[in-house]
Formats: C-alpha cells, sequence, structure tokens
C-alpha cells in the first residue's frame, strides 16, 4: 500500500467524440475515453454511463468506452483492495464518485461541443516498450530478470515499436486533437507515493506548448502485455545518452514518443481528409474461465494463509485469494 504524500503532476481524462452524418441522419457515433488509471474497474463505465443518461440523451451510453493508461501513481478505484486509514485520505467510494462525474462532464462537453472537421492519420516509431520477462538457459523465465548474466538467453517476448495516431483539425485548419496509441503501459514511475500521470503528462505539456493549450491529447495503451518503458539491457548505454541530454528517464521517453508523433504529423498534414466512414460495432460476448490447476490451488491457498491476517498485505491475500475461489468455481 502506497498513499501518496503530494501530487506531482495532474491526473486528465480526455474524451474524443465522434459522428458520421449523411446530411441530418446519424450513421454511426462513438466516444473514446482515455483516463489517467492504472485500469477500468468492474462497474466504473456502467456508472460513467448512468451519469450520462440525462446529461447527452442524443448519445447511445453503449458507444462510450473508457480506457486506462496505466499509470501506477492514480487512485485506487477497487473497494477493499487495501486497508486504508480511515482519516486522512479519500476513501475509495468518494474518490469514484467524483471521478465518474468528471468523465461524464468531458464526454458531455465533447459530445455538445463536436463540430464538423477534418481528420487524418498515420504511423509513427518510438522505441519505449521492451520485454520484462528474461529467458534463461534452464528454459526459466523471470519477470524483471537479471540479463548480466551467462545464463541469459535473450527475453520472452516481443515488442510493437509503431505509434498509430489520429489527427483532427477544425475548419480553420487548426490542430484541435490527437490520439497517440503506444503499445506499452504508463508505468515508468510506478512506484512513487505521489500522484503522477506518468509519461503522458510530459507529452502533453510539450504538444500544447507547440501547438497551444486548445490541443486536446488522448493517450491509448495498446496491446503491451508483459512490457515496461525501461531498459532490460543496455542500461549504462542509456544512462549515459540521458546523462548527456541532461534528461530523466520519463523526459527521454516523453522524447521518443514526441518525435515519433512529429514524425507521422509530417505526413498526415498531407491528406486531411473530410469523408471518413465512421463505425463502431459493439458486441457483448461470454469468455471461457481459464482453467485453474491443482498446483496453482495448493500454492494459492498456501499464500492466501500466509498473508489472511496481516492487514498491509491485503492486496496479496486478495490476489491469491482470488485463485482460490476460482478453482472452487470451476
Amino acid at each position: 500500500m502506497r498513499i501518496s504524500k503530494k501530487p506531482e503532476t495532474p491526473l486528465q481524462v480526455s474524451a474524443l467524440a465522434l459522428e458520421s452524418r449523411d446530411g441530418g441522419k446519424v450513421l454511426d457515433q462513438a466516444v473514446i475515453v482515455s483516463c489517467d488509471l492504472v485500469a477500468i474497474r468492474e462497474g466504473i463505465t456502467d456508472r460513467v454511463r448512468a451519469k450520462l443518461k440525462d446529461r447527452v440523451p442524443d448519445l447511445d451510453p453503449n458507444k462510450v468506452f473508457l480506457s486506462a493508461t496505466h499509470t501506477h501513481t492514480a487512485p485506487v478505484t477497487l473497494e477493499g483492495r487495501y486497508t486504508l486509514p480511515k482519516e486522512g485520505v479519500i476513501q475509495v467510494a468518494e474518490y469514484v464518485d467524483f471521478m465518474t462525474t468528471r468523465i461524464a462532464e468531458a464526454i458531455e462537453e465533447g459530445w455538445k461541443t463536436r463540430r464538423p472537421g477534418k481528420f487524418g492519420f498515420g504511423q509513427g516509431q518510438a522505441v519505449i516498450a521492451q520485454n520484462r520477462r528474461a529467458v534463461y538457459a534452464n528454459g526459466t523465465s523471470v519477470m524483471y530478470g537479471r540479463t548480466n548474466s551467462d545464463q541469459f538467453r535473450g527475453l520472452e517476448g516481443t515488442e510493437d515499436h509503431n505509434l498509430e495516431v489520429l489527427f483532427f483539425w477544425n475548419q480553420k485548419d487548426e490542430l484541435i486533437a490527437t490520439a497517440i496509441n503506444v503499445a506499452c503501459p504508463a508505468q515508468e514511475v510506478e512506484g512513487r507515493s505521489a500522484v503522477n500521470a506518468d509519461l503522458w503528462h510530459p507529452v502533453r505539456e510539450t504538444l500544447k506548448a507547440k501547438y497551444g493549450d486548445n490541443l486536446h491529447v488522448l493517450g491509448l495503451t495498446g496491446a503491451g502485455g508483459d512490457v515496461v518503458p525501461r531498459p532490460m539491457y543496455g542500461k549504462a548505454a542509456d544512462a549515459r545518452m540521458r546523462r548527456l541530454r541532461g534528461l530523466t528517464r520519463l523526459e527521454e521517453m516523453s522524447r521518443r514518443l514526441v518525435n515519433g508523433w512529429t514524425e507521422a504529423y509530417e505526413v498526415a498534414i498531407k491528406d486531411q481528409r473530410e469523408d471518413g466512414l465512421l463505425r463502431h460495432h459493439v458486441e457483448t460476448i461470454k469468455l471461457p474461465f481459464r482453467k485453474v490447476t491443482e498446483t496453482e490451488f495448493n500454492t494459492a491457498q498456501e499464500q492466501a494463509d500466509k498473508y489472511k491476517k496481516i492487514p498491509s498485505q491485503r492486496w496479496n491475500y486478495l490476489w491469491h485469494q482470488s485463485v482460490v475461489s476460482r478453482h472452487i468455481v470451476q
């Protein structure tokens, strides 16, 4: 459990409201929302949609979907996950109510101020992610395992260094919004006892400094399982380059993202479009349970018993107890 001592950066919600029309006829609509959170927990999206019902009756709430940047330095939104002090800190229920109201307000503002405009798209590159699982000669893999060992054989998975970018201009050709998809979570500063939007804050500030405060930046975390925005090897060389540039690791990641974004923008601005077809398909699907093995069950039961009566280890207890519960269900 970490209790924030200070806010280092603002936390932000960005809502991109999209609609395609044929004259006065609505063809489709969607609102893509990015939140500086570690995850969108169960029930959060439903609460936001409920608060939108009276605010924007002409918007189908099922066309609103939320995503998280996966910063590890944002407030918790799960009740009971940690044994929180009763005094001196904001409680989960209070924060969730505040947060979902702010998200609904952002969606309402974006939806009600939508205007005809132009869009463009492009691709840049930025080396942000490295797979965090080291593979060794004996066939084992270890998260954040040492790579300066003669037993190290490589990294378990791949990384995607492409940036997929959307750009939006108003009728005056002013850039008003951009959506940036990065296949890596925003967890460079993950262990601090402070509120921090991680790598997206310096990216937003840098782009706004160049294109104006009216530029809205939507940060999207693409498929980035088991990757992190810090090096697993080549650490000394990486540190030397940052030291010579006078940058922190967070600032270096921001520099790479902005450079990749700029590469895409320089091309996309040559191909501004007004005739895009928006198609947003919504479907509810049922996914099968992953089967918990007897070995996993026994290990989880042992760990749950170990942490059960230690209040400071409530997160670890609940993690292992959930595996036990799943085994019982199956």
